[in-house]
This record gives C-alpha cells, sequence and structure tokens, in this order.
C-alpha cells in the first residue's frame, strides 16, 4: 500500500495581522524590550505605535526612520520582509506599559524581553507575541514558589475589574481576589504571591483571571534565588472566553434586489457600471453585503 503524496502549501504566519496589542513593555533596572515587527506583505507598510501607561517613548533608543510625536511613533516597513528591530534604552529606573500597533499590511510583532540582572550581557530572554483579547484567561502554576507574574492591560477608556482564582488540579479553590481594577488605558503587571496568599501545601495547578471587559493577559514565569532574578519566561494564557460575539443581524444586511441591465449592474441602491460578455452564468437570486 502506498499512501499519496501530498502537495506542500505555503502557510503564512499564524500571528500576522494590520493590528496589534503588546500587553507588556518593561525598560529599566535591568530590564530591557525589543519590539521586532515584520512585514509579511508583497506591499510596503505604514505602522503607527502608540504606548500606553508608564512607558514612554523616550525610554526607546534612537533609531533612524521612525518620527516620534508624543506617545505615536511612525515608521514604514519596505516589501517583501521589511522590518524594523527598536529596543528600550534599560534605564535607572523600573517602568512598564502596553502598545498597540496598526499597520496597512499585514505584519507580525513581537517584544523580546532581556534581564540584565547587574551583567553586561542578558542573562535571560523571552518573547511574547500580540494577544488576542478576552474576558476569561487560564494560566499554568507550575511550582510552589510563587514565581508567575502577569499583566493586564487595559485599552479602553473605562477601569475593568478582574477576579482572580488560584486552584489546585482538582479545581478547588484555595485563594482568590476579587475585582483587581486596572486603569484606563494601562496595564497591571505584578507577582501572583504578591496578590494573594499561596498555601504552604501548594505543589501545582491554575491562575484564572476573569473580567468584566475585553483585555489581553500576558503570564511571566520566574526563577527566583537568593540574589534576584534567576531566569524567567513568557506563559501564553488559554483564553477561555473572547466575550459576548458581535451580532451577525447587525453587521449584514440583505439588499432589496438585484436589477440587470446593458452595461450595468444595480444592487438595492448600490450600481456597478463595466463591461463584460456573461454567458449561461446563474446569477444568485439573494445576495448579501457587509456593513462597515
Amino acid at each position: 500500500m502506498t499512501a499519496p503524496a501530498l502537495p506542500a502549501l505555503a502557510q503564512s504566519d499564524p500571528t500576522a495581522g494590520r493590528s496589534h496589542l503588546l500587553p507588556h513593555i518593561a525598560d529599566g533596572a535591568g530590564w530591557q524590550s525589543t519590539l521586532i515587527v515584520t512585514n509579511v506583505s508583497d506591499e510596503a507598510s505604514d505602522c503607527e505605535l502608540e504606548v500606553n501607561g508608564q512607558l514612554m517613548l523616550d525610554r526607546f533608543e534612537d533609531a533612524g526612520g521612525v518620527t516620534v510625536a508624543g506617545s505615536t511613533a511612525t515608521f514604514q516597513l519596505q516589501a517583501p520582509r521589511g522590518y524594523r528591530v527598536w529596543r528600550t534604552r534599560n534605564g535607572p529606573s523600573t517602568v512598564g506599559g502596553y502598545a498597540t500597533l496598526d499597520c496597512t499590511t499585514d505584519v507580525t510583532a513581537q517584544i523580546v524581553f532581556a534581564w540584565f540582572g547587574g551583567q553586561d550581557r542578558p542573562v535571560g530572554m523571552a518573547t511574547t507575541f500580540s494577544s488576542p483579547s478576552g474576558t476569561e484567561f487560564q494560566l499554568p502554576v507550575l511550582t510552589p514558589a510563587g514565581t508567575v507574574g502577569f499583566a493586564i492591560a487595559n485599552d479602553h477608556g473605562v477601569p475593568a475589574y478582574c477576579d482572580v482564582v488560584l486552584e489546585d488540579p482538582q479545581q478547588a479553590v484555595l485563594a482568590e481576589v476579587m475585582d483587581l481594577q486596572v486603569m484606563p488605558n494601562t496595564n497591571n503587571a505584578q507577582l501572583l504571591s504578591d496578590l494573594l496568599t499561596i498555601p504552604a501545601t501548594f505543589e501545582s495547578g491554575s491562575a484564572t483571571m476573569s473580567c468584566d471587559q475585553p483585555v489581553a493577559v500576558i503570564g511571566l514565569h520566574f526563577e527566583l534565588g537568593d540574589s534576584g532574578i534567576l531566569t524567567f519566561n513568557t506563559l501564553p494564557p488559554a483564553i477561555l472566553s473572547a466575550g459576548e460575539a458581535a451580532e451577525t443581524d447587525d453587521m449584514y444586511t440583505v439588499l432589496d434586489g438585484l436589477t440587470v441591465a446593458p452595461g450595468q449592474v444595480s444592487l438595492g441602491g448600490f450600481a456597478l457600471t463595466f463591461c463584460l460578455p456573461v454567458t449561461d452564468t446563474p446569477l444568485l437570486a439573494r445576495i448579501s453585503h457587509r456593513v462597515y
């Protein structure tokens, strides 16, 4: 028996898109963040980055081709495979925030965190990609040391309130904090052990976050020693709920009808004029259009 060979199809990066939300960027006191944006389109892309929270754009190193105005930076990516690498300065004090990125074509966006720990070279690095929004998230908590941290980014003009629940593998609630407030257009980053009391008998489990409006979340795992942070990594959460979906009845409208005349097709008030020979081609009785 022989199996047929399947054709190899090119796959685009599943993280690519025109809009991105980067839920946490840290700089200072040993932390340095690097933004990497890559154009995966065949056309040049114009991009706008907006930072929020304590983070300001003067925390980023000077870079050619980047125009800064207030909390917004603009730049262009060439096509194909144009990219931008932009680092923070690793200032004397630690600040954090989040950023939104909007481009005219599909791009990938990621933040690479580097921890120097008093050394000339990074002693730890971790990467996080842009995060989809949701209202309920779950993070693994795999050690009893309470070294799991998280950042919640609220990209809305009103406060978000989140419940954080620590559970064991049998989903028994061990500790919880209700109505953790994340102020408008900021992010809240902290260690789980600073937020709630982890029982001394805890060995492993999960932390679930439920918020009253869509937010973006990233988990941060630290291995701590007597002298501070030894290693760290990022923990993309499982999104348990994306929030309420948009009503499809509001997104689509059935057009009034289809009228065909020589050189012209009219669809519910929309007229399209063209010259195209059509022979023995069935036309749908009902055609819908998307309303934006």
